[in-house]
């Protein structure tokens, strides 16, 4: 017990001290101190004490807030896409301050958790990389919310509240008229063009990502067997009182697609509160899971 307690002060006071280090505005922190920073609070992130999990999830948060003040945009976008390979399960190899955590990488809910913080609150650093940052995000999430796959509900939650991140963020900032000499630098560039096109698609084929999580439920209520079409049910029928037979019980719409359509609605009022001209493309999917659940008896 004594040898066990004292792993975990060790554990707690290097995180501390690790914090009092990067908070010094004396030190110059190099690229490979970064990594090494990440590195200790990834590996003390599996060490199965909570106190030590909860202690290093917190220093993770804070070196990456650190990281994105104090260093090179450049490494601060390659540790971006760290997050984002990550998140999204891919096999490529991370470059940024993520790239020595191979074993010990966050869980992708984290890694989402993280990005979603990041993206709100890092706006200087989000601007001098608009495009790049936008893009992939945006091609990241839509990725996510197709994979139909996935039965961790906060692992389907945090996906959809990046991709409200991301769509709400990026339509602030393009609206934004303070983009400086930055934006002026941009517009000179003959990719322009090419990279709000290539955003805007992005935006689209995301929304299209969105809407298709309540059309998957919607199809699924008009497909079963309580569905009456032309009638609205107002109050529970009496019918909802009786037992249910075994070959009605196997036939109720699966739970994980009304959950996740009611992620894509909520996040779906929330793009739309900040950003009402995505109401258009949503409108006609709303309206019909609205009427076509309605019509439904034992939903």
């Amino acid at each position: 017990p004594q040898k066990k307690e004292f792993s975990e002060r060790l554990a707690l006071d290097l995180l501390r001290c690790l914090i009092l280090l990067l908070e010094s505005e004396e030190l110059a922190i190099t690229d490979e101190q970064w990594t090494g920073s990440l590195a200790l609070c990834c590996i003390l992130g599996h060490v199965h004490v909570l106190v030590v999990q909860q202690a290093a999830k917190t220093s993770l948060h804070q070196v990456l807030g650190f990281l994105f003040v104090s260093t090179s945009s450049q490494h601060a976008l390659e540790t971006w896409r760290d997050l984002l390979i990550i998140a999204s399960k891919e096999r490529t190899a991370m470059r940024g301050a993520f790239s020595q955590c191979k074993s010990s990488a966050p869980s992708p809910t984290l890694c989402l958790e993280l990005l979603c913080r990041l993206l709100r609150g890092n706006p200087k650093w989000f601007l001098q990389n608009l495009y790049e940052v936008e893009i992939e995000s945006l091609q990241v999430s839509k990725v996510l919310l197709e994979d139909t796959a996935s039965v961790s509900f906060e692992l389907v939650w945090r996906s959809y509240a990046f991709a409200s991140a991301v769509l709400t963020v990026c339509d602030e900032e393009d609206d934004d008229t303070t983009r400086g000499s930055s934006a002026a630098e941009q517009a000179e560039s003959n990719d322009e063009d090419e990279d709000v096109k290539e955003a805007e698609e992005c935006r689209e084929q995301l929304m299209a990502a969105l809407v298709h999580g309540i059309v998957r439920a919607t199809e699924a209520c008009r497909n079963n067997h309580d569905f009456e079409d032309g009638y609205v049910y107002i109050a529970p029928d009496a019918a909802q009182t009786k037992p249910k037979t075994k070959s009605q019980l196997v036939t109720l719409i699966p739970d994980s697609l009304l959950w996740r359509a009611g992620l894509a609605l909520e996040t779906v009022h929330t793009i739309i509160e900040k950003s009402p001209q995505f109401g258009i493309s949503v409108a006609e999917a709303v309206s019909d899971f609205a009427t076509i659940g309605a019509s439904c008896r034992d939903h």
